[in-house]
């Protein structure tokens, strides 16, 4: 019986909402009115049964029960009856007509002290307005048998019938009784609870005892029980047992029961043959009587859903004590007659296991045409369930790779075309996947590639193989190759035969090209190699082996690939830090240069020396090697790349260019000593006649105006010129520059342009200097101020009186130097004719009395002295722009 906790208290009052309800139940149907009139002090009990709750119990069958109609809980009203009467009780509620007509039966109660007692009940269902049974009211009294109504009733049965005394051990029974064990009723009496039991086969008795101790206690409505008995022929017999107790005693004990007992020999054998054929059988299936109770079960039943083996006499609802009660009600309706069966239903166990199963319920019948109870069928499907499960998932996640992969992936028949394909295929091959349905794939495969690409298919459709994968080449819709990496695997269905074929396509055309380049610039290496005959080409691994000695290697060092390759060759032929000098080490200085060696390695990266190499017959020769530190792809270092190149005819050159330069180091010092003494001579006569010619034109003032005389004296002065432009040279190419000074470009600038202020303005010449801000260069200021001078005195001098002139200075900066631009509009040169001559000694281009062809000589031996050099363009009438590179650090 269940109680609703949310629903009213059980002891209601006068004012509720049960009595109304009775209230309103007995003017509207008098046999309700007459019920309720009649009862008196009878214990009245109150049912509903769409949603099956004790809804009332009146006081006279609280007090009945032992109980205080004051203090009455919902709790104690719980616990009036066993669980298992409860729900028997409720359940042939549902199943009696709904007829005005009374009711009785019998219900087992426990009192305050939780003793058993019998009560008979009778009652009617109460309809409401749609005629539906709503509620069931009945009446209790206590049932009172004696001993002899029962001896009287058992006598007269026609069945096998019996009463125990529990007390006493007494037994009752009929000569039906008796007979079933082949005795006659005089043989047996008197009879007692334990001659029975020695009856019975030992090891059905503990059983028997416990399903006995359970229906005493309360648990059950009745003692059942099929137990093998002796025959009086000796022979085991079965038979089915059926009591329950019928008097309590005052203090509530169960005194006695009373059933009867029945001879299941034949149905039982008969349940032997099922039991086989059900235990054996492969699927899992039980065999259930009408109460429920496993008679057979097979061993897939035990199996599948992890079941003790001891099922047999067990309830279903025993095994599975989780059973909804949607399969109680599925039980009582296949019970009396129908067949259901349902699939991929879900099955929770008790334990949180997760089941998927199909099942079939269906009645079986006895001799007599009578259900006997069900056979069910159960499958596992859980295994076939998740794989479904999983086939989705996996199909829903093939389907969006399929579509969203940058992949190409297409399904192809077996005949070549395309039945569906992904958007990268059509990015690949450039038609729409439209047009791809059309095409036959081996059309648009590249021809020198279709035989392979035919040859691999073919195995695949013999079984050879399970997959194949190719690189090749397709012609894309726009004409050019497409080179691809093509993985093609086939798709069976469940009877193996190929359904379609899955193709992935992997765009590999940069990366054939990368191929191509590596393969042809490795063939370069290679010929390049092999074609440096004097020159030593070769690699080593970290652990010392040589990997590569090329042709020039074995020219020059005498000994042949095969000698060297992969052997151990650490000094074989040189050491990275040995030279001429120092070919005689000790190992501890050996070890020493390793390291340093490694060392300098790691710190620069690379090394390059002049070594000496040891050919194979002992000589010695030198070499200008370079070693670069071989890596990998991830920056790892392999070995040791090194190139050395024979420089024994350079050793010579060098040998004779020292001593050429020694011989021409002593004769610039004998010019110099030269030009010196010349210079001083020169300049001594040079004083003494323009003081005689002073002297003479003192003494002959008329000699003034004398032609010959002037040209005597100009020829003077130009001989001092030159005296002091060869002392000048003198000085510029044999003073060493030790260190070149930081010089302020702008500074100087300003100074000559204050200078040249009054030439400039006499000639009309604009001077614009876009040199706003100091301006830093490495050079001698005297030199870069004389150089200045000149650039601009020359604008200035050859200026064009055609137009406006201007000189614009400007500067810019390079990696090494700072470039000042001097443009002007003058009078221009003929580079054609004189581009070798503009620095030249007394080389003068235009007619001006100033002209002497000494200031750009002096300025380009001024620029190169100080590491920086000078260059000019020119076009006659149109201008020149002067160039020159200072170096600034």
């Amino acid at each position: 019986m269940n109680l609703n906790p949310k629903s009213k208290p059980i002891i209601t009052s006068p004012l509720t909402l049960l009595k109304e309800q009775l209230f309103a139940f007995a003017k509207e149907d008098s046999n309700v009115f007459n019920f309720i009139f009649n009862q008196g002090n009878k214990g009245l009990l109150f049912f509903d049964i769409k949603n099956p709750t004790l809804k009332h119990i009146n006081e006279v069958c609280i007090k009945r029960l032992g109980y205080s109609p004051a203090s009455f809980s919902e709790k104690e009203a719980s616990g009036l009856l066993s669980k298992t009467e409860e729900k028997v009780f409720l359940e042939s509620l549902k199943k009696k007509p709904n007829t005005p007509e009374n009711y009785t039966g019998e219900l087992l109660f426990l009192n305050r002290e939780k003793k058993k007692i019998i009560m008979t009940y009778e009652g009617f269902f109460c309809k409401d307005k749609g005629n539906n049974s709503t509620y069931f009211l009945c009446k209790i009294t206590k049932k009172n048998i004696s001993k002899t109504n029962y001896k009287n009733i058992i006598e007269g049965a026609e069945i096998a019938t019996w009463e125990a005394n529990l007390d006493t051990r007494e037994v009752i029974f009929n000569e039906n009784w008796a007979a079933i064990l082949g005795y006659s009723y005089s043989e047996l009496f008197p009879l007692t609870i334990d001659r029975v039991r020695s009856f019975m086969h030992p090891k059905d008795l503990e059983n028997s005892q416990k399903i006995l101790m359970t229906h005493l206690e309360g648990n059950t409505p009745f003692y059942e029980f099929e137990s093998r008995m002796k025959h009086k022929s000796g022979k085991w017999i079965w038979v089915f047992l059926k009591s329950k107790v019928v008097i309590y005693t005052p203090e509530g004990n169960p005194q006695w029961m009373a059933g009867y007992i029945e001879d299941i020999t034949s149905k039982k054998n008969a349940y032997d043959i099922q039991n086989t054929f059900i235990a054996q059988a492969p699927r899992a299936m039980a065999m259930f009587d009408n109460n429920m109770v496993h008679i057979a079960a097979s061993e897939k039943w035990v199996s599948d859903f992890a079941l003790n083996k001891e099922v047999i006499g067990k309830t279903i609802y025993e095994v599975f004590p989780e059973i909804a009660d949607s399969w109680v009600e599925l039980h009582q309706k296949c019970l009396g007659g129908v067949s259901e069966s349902g699939d991929d239903e879900i099955f929770k166990r008790e334990d949180g296991n997760i089941f998927w199963i199909t099942w079939d319920v269906r009645p079986w019948y006895t001799n007599d045409n009578i259900v006997g109870g069900l056979i069910i069928y159960l499958t596992d499907v859980t295994k076939r369930k998740n794989a479904e499960d999983k086939l989705v998932i996996s199909e829903a996640t093939f389907r969006e790779s399929f579509y969203s992969s940058a992949t190409g992936m297409l399904f192809v028949s077996q005949e070549g075309r395309c039945l569906k394909s992904n958007n990268a295929v059509s990015d690949i091959l450039g038609y729409s996947a439209k047009e791809l349905t059309s095409i036959n794939f081996r059309d648009i495969t590249h021809p020198d590639d279709l035989e392979i690409d035919v040859s691999f298919f073919n195995e695949l459709v013999a079984n050879k193989r399970s997959f194949y994968r190719i690189s090749k080449r397709y012609i894309h819709k726009e004409g050019h190759i497409v080179w691809v990496l093509m993985s093609v695997a086939k798709i069976d269905d469940h009877k193996g035969k190929t359904i379609y074929y899955i193709t992935q396509l992997t765009d590999i055309t940069e990366q054939k090209k990368a191929q191509l380049e590596v393969y042809k610039t490795s063939s370069y290496l290679q010929s390049l190699m092999d074609a440096s005959t004097h020159v030593i080409i070769f690699a080593r691994n970290m652990e010392g082996y040589l990997t590569v000695f090329n042709k020039g290697a074995e020219n020059l060092l005498g000994y042949n690939k095969e000698d060297v390759i992969l052997k151990e060759t650490t000094d074989l032929f040189h050491h990275p830090f040995k030279d001429s000098t120092c070919s005689n080490v000790t190992e501890e200085e050996d070890i020493r240069i390793q390291k340093e060696f490694l060392y300098f390695m790691e710190k620069e990266g690379h090394y390059t020396n002049e070594s000496t190499f040891t050919r194979k017959d002992g000589k010695q020769f030198p070499v200008l090697l370079t070693v670069t530190f071989i890596k990998d792809s991830e920056g790892e270092k392999m070995g040791f790349l090194g190139i050395a190149t024979d420089i024994t005819d350079l050793k010579a050159i060098d040998k004779k260019m020292k001593s050429l330069l020694s011989i021409t180091q002593e004769q610039n010092e004998k010019l110099k000593n030269f030009a010196q003494i010349v210079s001083h001579n020169l300049r001594s006569h040079y004083g003494n006649s323009e003081m005689l010619l002073e002297l003479f034109q003192d003494e002959h003032p008329s000699l003034i105006n004398d032609s010959t005389f002037n040209f005597i004296k100009e020829t003077s002065e130009k001989l001092n010129q030159t005296i002091s432009l060869l002392n000048d040279v003198v000085v510029i190419n044999s003073t060493p520059i030790k260190k070149l000074d930081t010089v302020d470009v702008q500074k100087l600038l300003n100074i000559v342009l204050f200078n040249t202020k009054s030439m400039a303005k006499n000639a009309n010449v604009t001077i614009e200097s876009y040199i706003d801000k100091p301006l830093f260069v490495l050079g001698i200021n005297a030199y870069i101020e004389s150089i200045i001078q000149n650039i601009i005195s020359n604008a200035i001098k050859y200026f064009s009186a055609e137009r406006d002139s201007f000189l614009k200075i400007r500067h810019r900066k390079d990696d090494k130097f700072i470039i000042l631009s001097f443009e002007d509009n003058g009078l221009g040169l003929d580079l054609k004719k004189h581009g070798n001559k503009i620095f030249g000694m007394y080389k003068t281009f235009h007619k001006h009395e100033d002209a002497k062809g000494i200031g750009l000589f002096l300025s380009r031996q001024q620029v190169e002295v100080m590491g920086g050099r000078i260059e000019v363009e020119s076009t006659v009438d149109k201008g020149s722009i002067f160039k020159v590179y200072l170096p600034y650090e």
